[in-house]
């Protein structure tokens, strides 16, 4: 299950936490798509990030674009 917190949103921007509950296991989709430009921090655990043809392994400390 996929925790979603709304931090702030405007006309130009929306800032979300997103993160798994402690003691939970992470059942969501193996692929989630965004349609828009994504700026993801990471402050535990890991994630693969894919964009075209390359793909990179996020872990703590790992602040990206994509």
């Amino acid at each position: 299950m996929m925790r979603v917190n709304h931090l702030l949103a405007s006309s130009g921007i929306s800032v979300v936490q997103l993160d798994h509950p402690p003691g939970t296991e992470p059942f969501d989709s193996e692929e989630e798509v965004c349609a828009n430009y994504a700026v993801n921090f990471v402050e535990a655990g890991s994630s693969v990030l894919g964009a075209g043809t390359k793909s990179w392994t996020l872990s703590p400390g790992y602040a990206g674009v994509s």
